[in-house]
This record gives C-alpha cells, sequence and structure tokens, in this order.
C-alpha cells in the first residue's frame, strides 16, 4: 500500500434524506474537529459548491449511495481529488467504508494509508446539427433512450470510423467497467473487472439483433446516431438528460479524467464480494442497479 500524505480540509456530501448519512456526518465532523482538521459539508444535491471548497479538499467522502458518488465523480475528478465512499445505498459496490466502521478507520485515510483505484470515466460529446456541441463525463455509461416508454428507436454504432450496424432498440448503452454491474448487468451485459481499460456497448432489448454486447478497447472512439418520430434522449449516469433532434451525433471516447477511489482494502475484494452482492441485488428486485 503506498502512503499518500498531504495537507488541506476533508469534504463531506452528504445526503439530506438519509437520516444515517447525517449522524454518519455528524460523527465524522466530531472526529475531525478533535484532531483540529478542517472540513466542510454539503448536500450530495447540491448545485454550486464553491470553487474554493474544492480547491482545498484533499479528499472527499460521499455519505450516500451510487447514484450520489456519481454525482460526486463529476466534480472530483478533473480536479483529481480522492474519493471515499460510505455505503449508504442498496448495493454499494463503490463503497469502502460502512456507517459502522467509518469514524474508526478514519485516521487511516487521513495519514494517507491509502491507495487510489482510478476508474476509468467517459468523455461524452453530443454535436448538435446547428453546430453546437455539448460535453459532458460519466462514472457509469452514456444511454441514449427514446424518450417515451415502450418505443424502439434505430441507434446506429460506429466504432473508430467504421459502421457496426444499426440497432432497433430500446435503449444503447456504452459503460464503463465501473457501470457494467449498473444498467448495463441489467439489460443482460457483461460483468467487467472494475479496473479494466474498455468500454462495453450493449444494446436493450434489441430486434433481431445478432449482437448481443460488445466489448471494445478504452482508446476506441463509438459515435452513436439515434432516429425516432419522438426524438432521443442522451442520459449520463442517470443523472443529466440532453434531447437528442434528427442529424444530433454523439461521440464517447475514454476521458483524461479518471475517478479516483481511495482503497484500504485489496484489489481482489471486488471479487471476494461480487456474488453476496449480486444475491443483494436480487433481493431488491427491479430497485435501480449501481455500478461496481
Amino acid at each position: 500500500m503506498t502512503k499518500r500524505t498531504g495537507v488541506g480540509a476533508i469534504g463531506m456530501l452528504v445526503h439530506p434524506q438519509n437520516p444515517a448519512a447525517r449522524e454518519t456526518a455528524a460523527h465524522i465532523r466530531k472526529r475531525l474537529e478533535a484532531d483540529a482538521i478542517p472540513c466542510w459539508e454539503e448536500s450530495t444535491r447540491a448545485t454550486d459548491l464553491s470553487e474554493t471548497h474544492l480547491a482545498s479538499t484533499r479528499l472527499l467522502l460521499v455519505l450516500g449511495g451510487d447514484g450520489s458518488l456519481m454525482r460526486a465523480a463529476q466534480l472530483t475528478a478533473p480536479r483529481d481529488i480522492p474519493v471515499v465512499a460510505v455505503s449508504l445505498g442498496r448495493l454499494g459496490f463503490l463503497a469502502e467504508l460502512t456507517p459502522e466502521n467509518a469514524v474508526e478507520m478514519l485516521p487511516q485515510f487521513l495519514a494517507g494509508n491509502y491507495w487510489l483505484d482510478r476508474r476509468l470515466m467517459l468523455e461524452v460529446t453530443v454535436a448538435h446539427a446547428d453546430g453546437t456541441t455539448r460535453t459532458v463525463l460519466a462514472a457509469n455509461d452514456a444511454v441514449v433512450t427514446n424518450p417515451k416508454p415502450s418505443r424502439v428507436l434505430d441507434i446506429t454504432c460506429v466504432v473508430d470510423d467504421v459502421p457496426v450496424t444499426t440497432f432497433v432498440a430500446d435503449a444503447f448503452i456504452v459503460s464503463t467497467p465501473t457501470g457494467s454491474t449498473a444498467y448495463n448487468l441489467a439489460a443482460h451485459g457483461p460483468i467487467v473487472a472494475p479496473w479494466t481499460q474498455t468500454m462495453i456497448l450493449t444494446p436493450v432489448a434489441p430486434h433481431l439483433s445478432s449482437i448481443d454486447t460488445l466489448v471494445i478497447s478504452s482508446d476506441a472512439r463509438v459515435t452513436l446516431v439515434a432516429s425516432s418520430r419522438e426524438g432521443a434522449v442522451l442520459t449520463s449516469d442517470g443523472q443529466l438528460d440532453i434531447p437528442l433532434a434528427s442529424g444530433d451525433v454523439v461521440n464517447i471516447c475514454a476521458s483524461p479524467h479518471t475517478l479516483a477511489l481511495a482503497r484500504v482494502r485489496p484489489r481482489n475484494h471486488f471479487y471476494a464480494t461480487l456474488v453476496s452482492r449480486l444475491i443483494r441485488r436480487e433481493q431488491w428486485g427491479t430497485d435501480a442497479p449501481s455500478g461496481s
């Protein structure tokens, strides 16, 4: 394990509607104040976090579900801030701590005794037909869907300038390895070890398709063109929706930024807990999945 040291504040993003999150945050804050370590706290739903906060942050604790962590990834990845996820969701694939051990384990992170589990992120750029563009990041996946439920759309998939095929499907997922256990898994895509450098392409309920899923290198470039009478929508990590009109093109590649997860457990912990987490997933039935 590499010892990492640093100065600066400890940030906390806390789910505002989760009592366990608020209680755990209070215990952590008390411990930090006792050690005279500067800290700040904001809601996981905050949209206007102070740049001053982020610029002085050496470690960010996220107390919420994986959706909260996806929101945090948008803030931390461009600034390379290590993130510690405290499991308060249903599956917690990305979590390193629990409410029960967060305060006990905190000194290891404060001393820098952790390693960085760097996860691939996607850079997703929408080139609108009017000449404007918009770029977003995704830690789990980028998904193109029909805005109306139960309606299919045509999605042409191009990889490295070579057309693969046009899918007639409910949606199309471009997933990171981290997101392979999220929507991709629900669509019967493969589980991929989260530290690998790959992208997973999975159509959702494709009609008469010879390709169920496709795993490609992270240095590939993916282009998607969707068409339907109702238009289409691009969703990034289930957090941000961008309407797509006729002639719009979605370009996806690996981002130069990574989600840096601070870990104390070994990398093979993913395999040790995989089956138990999937069993727990089945027990939750049709509830929303989370990333690995």
